[in-house]
């Protein structure tokens, strides 16, 4: 989320504060989205400090303004439901006493995860919409020349994606020589290349009919693949599976 002075218009007069919350107008996406911690912030050119403010679904819950932006305490992430960044000075001066002020650039990040299941309801999470978010920024001063509160809206598609898989096989780590009778390794790497989210409980291979059954070692904790080598010739029966 980010601020700047303007463009058209432009703001002639430097603030004394810069706000940026994510809250308000965003209860569909903190319905289906899991705050985990905060992104890079920057201050605007002028202001010394932030302080950043949660929303734990029925409150404010009110940081510490730092040099250094730092999420208040007693507030777990699964909780927040709304983020707010307030830039000043610690003097309470004004950014700049330049007229026209110079320009300014404030920005906030945050991470999230997209939930399993909907935070009221508790049913799944479905992936076919679009979940807006809205940011509302706004610089005040003492004196009462404040801007008007600016909105900003960005568009999550949730869709199923693609389901599509890459296939690559190494053999003897790429040596094309070796000893007849020898065991030699052969590396079967599948990877998905879609777009969506994609499960594999587990893979099948099938050797050639009369081929002794390979010996697989397991890379990782996923499950192991079945393999299945025919007994029969290649005439229409089926294979007989061995794990």
């Amino acid at each position: 989320m980010g601020a700047t002075q303007g463009s058209d218009p432009r703001s002639t007069l430097s603030p004394n504060k810069v706000t940026i919350e994510d809250q308000a107008d965003s209860a569909a996406f903190w319905n289906q989205f899991e705050f985990t911690g905060l992104g890079a912030v920057t201050l605007p050119a002028g202001a010394d400090q932030v302080k950043v403010d949660v929303y734990d679904g029925s409150a404010w819950v009110d940081g510490t303004a730092a040099a250094t932006a730092a999420l208040p305490t007693g507030v777990d992430d699964e909780d927040v439901q709304g983020i707010r960044f307030t830039f000043t000075r610690a003097d309470g001066a004004l950014f700049s006493q330049t007229v026209p002020a110079p320009n300014w650039t404030a920005s906030g990040a945050f991470t999230v995860t997209l939930r399993e299941t909907y935070r009221d309801s508790g049913e799944p999470v479905t992936f076919d919409h679009t979940v807006e978010n809205t940011q509302t920024s706004q610089s005040t001063r003492t004196d009462g020349n404040d801007s008007a509160a600016k909105d900003a809206t960005a568009e999550i598609d949730l869709n199923l994606g693609t389901h599509e898989i890459a296939v690559n096989k190494l053999t003897n780590e790429g040596n094309r020589l070796a000893s007849a009778g020898t065991a030699v390794p052969f590396d079967l790497t599948i990877k998905n290349v879609g777009t969506g989210y994609l499960t594999v409980d587990g893979c099948a291979t099938c050797c050639r009919p009369s081929s002794p059954t390979p010996v697989i070692r397991q890379r990782s904790s996923r499950p192991m693949p079945t393999v299945c080598c025919p007994t029969t010739s290649r005439s229409g029966r089926a294979p007989t599976a061995r794990p």
